[in-house]
């Protein structure tokens, strides 16, 4: 039932428009009537990606719009605003913001939900800002295909092997989910567009990973982190454990025991930060995640929230910290949003809890390892059309026959090696018009 004895309208803003900051902006709309409740949702970006697909975006296998959805197509009813958050001042229950025109101003709340991702911390590595790509955004995927096929021009016209070699060669750094995956795909890249550059030998294109710790993937299984091992080096990925990137230069990268890998290409998708505002807020913090209460509200805080990645929230269901993952996310936004109006209720909270349905990995060659719901899995895999179903259940507002699939509404930087071609089906005017809706800096 919904409550009728709202003494004004709550201002409840969200910081974040990603899994948890979508997930819960969307029930609260469906908990409270627009007089009940202002909800505003500050994103620096207009749209929500679905970070398992920004791969295969990378190695246009897919489309920008396949990986995304616009904010305000998920969010009806919902107040989105791009503006920059710059601080929360919790105890004056005030946000302020950096308008488009540079000026700071202000935001009254009576509920605030901060469910921002983290950024990646470049200033970690000497030389990592200057002379490596980010790895987040779908802006910074496609970035990363314009620099794949620009190396690929540039080495197809090359007269020196040595030169070819340096400008093929593409280093990961980090060994997780988003490392993994975007090492495989690149790989996948260079070896699907090889009849397209005769000019080309295969022998001279390389992918290195590299990872500080003994295994990859330390998310999954032993069993899991071993086959990924041996089936990215079977594809012929170079991988690098128990070294830490020491410098990144315009030549390479240099690792801890002063070893150069000489490389054009450098992709950094490790060493995570809390983003400025977050690290500037009076709370308890642990590794720069905010602590939370078994309800997700900030610890010592009545009226302020905390979910998603910059969040350290516990889950109930094993009494272990939740991982940072788009499933977990989701659900964290929902019960967030119920717990929040329990609280404008007089009802009890509850803590969050959700038994993970499991998690999967591209790595490469149409190999991929996953564990769902107790089984693991490995081997070949259509892992796009398995993500893509996860997203439109997860992500997309709009009916699965109109939102399944990503339109071809631009030309590919690079030779469309295997991307996913939907034949049976005419673009719907209504998600044409929705995709147009995305504001991505890089088109």
């Amino acid at each position: 039932m919904r409550s009728q004895e709202f003494m004004a309208q709550q201002s409840i803003v969200i910081v974040g428009g990603g899994f948890a900051g979508v997930a819960c902006g969307r029930r609260l709309r469906s908990l409270f009537s627009p007089s009940q409740a202002r909800i505003v949702v500050f994103s620096e970006e207009n749209y929500m990606v679905f970070q398992p697909l920004l791969a295969e975006v990378a190695g246009s296998s897919i489309l920008p719009e396949a990986a995304a959805t616009p904010l305000r197509v998920a969010l009806p009813g919902v107040e989105c605003r791009r503006e920059k958050v710059v601080d929360i001042d919790l105890a004056s229950n005030e946000l302020v913001f950096e308008s488009f025109e540079g000026l700071k101003k202000t935001l009254r709340y009576n509920q605030v939900v901060i469910a921002c991702s983290s950024g990646i911390n470049f200033a970690a590595v000497p030389g990592m800002a200057d002379h490596a790509l980010p790895f987040r955004t779908v802006a910074d995927a496609v970035a990363l295909r314009a620099q794949i096929s620009q190396q690929l021009e540039r080495a197809a016209v090359s007269d020196s092997p040595d030169q070819r070699c340096f400008f093929l060669t593409f280093a990961a750094i980090g060994g997780g989910f988003s490392g993994v995956e975007v090492a495989g795909e690149i790989n996948d890249v260079l070896k699907a567009v090889e009849k397209f550059y005769p000019t080309i030998h295969p022998e001279e294109a390389s992918v290195i990973l590299i990872h500080s710790r003994d295994q990859l993937l330390p998310e999954v299984s032993p069993s899991l982190r071993d086959f990924t091992h041996r089936k990215m080096e079977a594809n012929g990925v170079k991988i690098v454990l128990n070294q830490r990137v020491k410098l990144v230069t315009a030549e390479g990268v240099t690792i801890s025991d002063g070893t150069l890998f000489k490389a054009a290409t450098v992709v950094g998708t490790a060493s995570t930060a809390a983003l400025p505002f977050v690290e500037r807020m009076k709370a308890s913090k642990d590794k720069g995640r905010l602590k939370t209460d078994p309800d997700m509200r900030l610890t010592g805080y009545k009226n302020a929230w905390a979910i998603g990645d910059c969040a350290l929230v516990m889950n109930a269901f094993d009494d272990q910290p939740a991982q940072p993952t788009g499933q977990l996310a989701e659900r964290q936004g929902k019960q967030c949003a119920a717990n929040l109006y329990a609280v404008l209720n007089n009802q009890p909270t509850k803590p969050f809890y959700f038994k993970p349905l499991g998690m999967l990995c591209a790595i490469g060659g149409h190999n991929a390892v996953a564990e769902m719901m107790g089984f693991k899995l490995s081997g070949f895999f259509h892992l796009v059309d398995l993500a893509h179903c996860l997203f439109d259940e997860i992500a997309q507002p709009l009916p699965k026959s109109e939102s399944r699939h990503g339109l071809d509404l631009g030309t590919p930087l690079l030779p469309r090696h295997h991307r996913r071609q939907d034949r049976h089906r005419q673009p719907h005017p209504r998600r044409l018009f929705h995709l147009r809706l995305l504001d991505l800096q890089e088109r």
